[in-house]
């Protein structure tokens, strides 16, 4: 197919993740299924995100020729409550999203690739207008924070779309959206009467389209509409379900096989997925990208572009209806019935044939009246001192991007139409944040899967619950317990989880964490003087007393706990204790200090009475806290096992060397012993080695001799958590190398890499080593040095990093202004 310039190619990613934090303490709470990661949020980003702004391409010897931010050359959106997590756990990866936004600016015509999405990933045809404008507009503003310029377009939740959203979407000045095809109805050309169908994903997708708003009455109204470019359906579902991405010949012939040659006028194939789906799903999945876009990049094949300059240069000729879905509510790309699947027993379901989702209307029936009564405290509450509620909400969104005291003063003077005392303030904030946590809880995840009691309905729970605990104050009804009853309707899918109602008081309500119980957990941790977490409420302890004798350890405290949401504040005393011999561990609140002083006083038993009563143990904590806690409480135990574990393992050698030597085998339990011993000996030497910034002969000679003695018996060592620590060693190593591009320093890079290779080590940062390497290729250059030395080690690294050796050659003579 010889190459035409009419033949475009666009590739869309959808980055999204629900949000994950605990809606008390602001954070997300460990998860072990996400291990190694803390939790998945971390993990998707480790394998995904940031592998996608520095993907190797390969050349025909499989050596790394470049590296590629594939972010600059494909069309994506980022979810507003996914990248304000990345600004703060992932700065580097938010960073390179904003450099690839304005690559792409300068690549294509002032046409930047990144969109804008729904602020928390609602439904829009199921949220009520007021929420359908605070969703548009948050998810605007937040972009505009991000990337520094208004969006073009705007991902909608599951393409969810109806002549509602498209009326808001004009509303607010979005130019063009991308749907699926299946939600094309009708088409017909500008001009003409009659409308030609397009059922099943018919329409010609090589094309952009114009939808024109029609009001209540059936009135088109000409001078308002959007446009819609419709992905390719089948290349898209084989990349997402079908492992296309694992045949990168295949792809291309696919989309070779997409354009028609005798036409005249462009043609674009947009690609349109998950964008978890390159590097998360898919293995190497940003690699299959980085690889694609080079080869279309380098051999002209089609021209590469995004969507806002192809619409921009390719104006519709043709007009669409888009399909109504069932009843008129509106239509989606994950749902054949329309939007069922997000509020009512339609049918689609991750689950088993005979599972059923009547529970799905009775979840949104609860939530719809719990926004309801909320939304009425806001309104009448807040009238008697704003200017205009909705005003302020929808403004509201500038608070969370920059919660400082003086942009919360500027926003006060906006909209207060009265001088607010400390506790009006205090209403107010709480009341924003009741009503921005009753749209988090319509966070669409939590109807797409099989079962209420899912961890996606069970998170949309928590918001739901955090919403009527900050409202419920200025109600006259208890809105947590009308929640929990109107949830009884719901019936899950599982016998021993019962109802909604059940999921809620077993699974929801002990997940609350009061000024109380977050001023415990500071002081437990304070106790064991370990690092205190980034809550939401800020503390700070006075008075503060601690002691430790052979049976308990404790302190006593006095505490000021701030929301640094809502500005509440809270004082209490407490006193806090561990118990060494039983490993009891809370800690009590008292009346004052002098009361708190002498609970010391009190035996264990007696403590554990008044923990019952008005206190927290050490099991009512978030389970990461209550880790390190309890890892310090066995410590000592722990170790001990490990002693007698190597003890064991070293007075029991000669057993292990008479099996080997007369070829018999080394009994399974014996075996794990050994192995176990092993394991533990290698991290702890690897541990102790980094810690003290770098390897010595000594280290080196440890892990060939544990090597040696595995090989020898056979036994199998465990490198993950050796590997793990060396790998962030050798990341951190290379950052260093950015500024600190010395002989010695670069010396040291290459021992540690040289170590880490012969001895198997497994890193699994691979990509992020490549890019930390490939910056440090692209400093400034500087002065030809004394000696070659430094030159050779550098190209030695880049050779074990499996770059190729012209390339080091080539940027490495310009770093060093070194000739051949």
């Amino acid at each position: 197919m010889a190459n035409n310039p009419n033949h475009h190619l666009a590739i869309h990613g959808h980055f999204y993740q629900p949000p994950r934090e605990n809606p008390w303490l602001g954070v997300i709470e460990e998860q072990d299924s996400a291990q190694p990661f803390t939790d998945w949020n971390s993990k998707i980003c480790a394998e995904c995100y940031t592998p996608l702004t520095c993907s190797p391409i390969f050349d025909e010897s499989n050596k790394a020729k470049d590296l590629f931010n594939c972010y600059a050359h494909i069309s994506y959106n980022f979810g507003p409550t996914l990248i304000s997590w990345m600004d703060k756990y992932s700065p580097f990866t938010l960073e390179r999203l904003q450099v690839a936004d304005g690559i792409s600016r300068n690549a294509y015509n002032g046409h930047g690739s990144a969109i804008a999405q729904v602020y928390n990933h609602q439904i829009l045809p199921l949220s009520d207008a007021a929420d359908r404008h605070t969703q548009i507009l948050w998810g605007l503003k937040e972009f505009y924070y991000r990337f520094g310029r208004a969006p073009a377009s705007m991902w909608l939740s599951e393409t969810a779309v109806d002549m509602n959203t498209i009326r808001s979407l004009i509303d607010h000045n979005i130019k063009y959206i991308i749907l699926s095809p299946l939600q094309a109805s009708f088409i017909r050309s500008f001009g003409e009467f009659e409308w030609t169908g397009v059922p099943d994903g018919s329409i010609d997708t090589r094309v952009p389209y114009r939808v024109f708003e029609v009001d209540g009455a059936g009135r088109t109204h000409f001078d308002r509409y959007i446009d819609v470019i419709f992905y390719d359906k089948e290349i898209s579902t084989k990349i997402s379900f079908e492992h296309l991405l694992s045949d990168t010949d295949r792809l291309e012939w696919l989309i070779r096989e997409r354009y028609n040659e005798e036409a005249t006028l462009p043609q674009l194939v947009l690609i349109a997925t998950d964008g978890e789906i390159y590097g998360h799903h898919e293995k190497n999945g940003n690699r299959a990208l980085a690889k694609t876009l080079d080869k279309m990049l380098s051999t002209g094949i089609c021209s590469i572009t995004n969507l806002e300059k192809f619409i921009k240069e390719n104006q519709p000729y043709q007009e669409v209806k888009l399909w109504e879905g069932i009843d008129g509510e509106g239509s989606s790309w994950s749902c054949e019935h329309g939007i069922g699947r997000w509020h009512r027993d339609c049918g689609c379901s991750d689950g088993p044939h005979y599972y059923n989702q009547e529970w799905r209307e009775h979840l949104r029936n609860a939530f719809d009246e719990l926004r309801y009564n909320i939304r009425h405290i806001c309104t009448s509450v807040c009238g008697d001192f704003l200017y205009d509620y909705f005003d302020a909400r929808n403004d509201y969104i500038s608070v969370i991007l920059d919660p400082s005291i003086e942009n919360k003063k500027k926003f006060l003077e906006r909209h207060c139409s009265v001088v607010l005392s400390e506790k009006g303030k205090v209403k107010l904030w709480k009341l924003l944040e009741a009503d921005r946590n009753s749209m988090l809880m319509y966070t669409s995840c939590a109807w797409f899967f099989s079962d209420i009691s899912g961890c996606e309905a069970q998170q949309n729970m928590r918001y739901a619950l955090r919403a009527a605990e900050l409202a419920e104050d200025y109600s006259d009804y208890d809105l947590v317990r009308l929640l929990q009853e109107r949830l009884r309707k719901a019936k899950s899918n599982f016998v021993n989880m019962g109802t909604g109602e059940d999921v809620f008081t077993n699974h929801i309500l002990n997940s609350s964490y009061n000024y109380k119980a977050i001023s415990a957990i500071h002081a437990i941790l304070k106790l064991y003087q370990l690092p205190e977490p980034e809550y939401n409420t800020s503390i700070s302890m006075s008075h503060i007393v601690t002691s430790e004798n052979k049976h308990i350890k404790y302190i006593i405290a006095s505490v000021t706990c701030k929301d640094k949401l809502t500005n509440e504040t809270h004082e209490v005393s407490l006193f806090g204790f561990t118990a060494f011999e039983t490993l009891d561990c809370g800690v009590c609140f008292t009346e004052d200090l002098s009361s708190a002083k002498e609970m010391s006083k009190l035996s264990v038993s007696d403590l554990n009475i008044l923990l019952e009563n008005d206190g927290f143990s050490l099991s009512s904590f978030p389970y990461d806290q209550r880790k390190k806690v309890t890892s310090l409480l066995l410590k000592s135990a722990l170790k001990e096992a490990d002693q007698s574990l190597h003890e064991f393992y070293n007075s029991h050698k000669p057993i292990f060397e008479y099996l080997t030597s007369n070829n018999l085998p080394v009994p399974n339990h014996l075996k794990a012993i050994g192995e176990e011993a092993l394991s533990y000996r290698l991290t702890q030497c690897v541990t102790s080695e980094i810690e003290r910034g770098g390897l010595c002969h000594r280290c080196i000679n440890e892990v060939n001799n544990i090597n040696t003695e595995a090989a020898k018996y056979g036994l199998a060592v465990n490198k993950e958590d050796a590997s793990r620590i060396i790998a962030k060693q050798m990341s951190d190593r290379l950052v260093m190398l950015l500024s600190d591009l010395t002989e010695n320093a670069v010396e040291e890079v290459l021992s540690l890499l040289i170590f880490i290779q012969d001895n198997d080590f497994w890193l699994e940062n691979w990509d992020e080593l490549l890019d930390r390497y490939w910056r440090i290729l692209h400093l400034p250059p500087r002065p030809t040095p004394a000696t070659r030395k430094i030159v050779d080690d550098m190209r030695a690294i880049g050779s074990r990093l499996f770059f190729s050796d012209e390339t080091i050659k080539h940027l490495t003579q310009v770093l060093f202004s070194t000739p051949v």
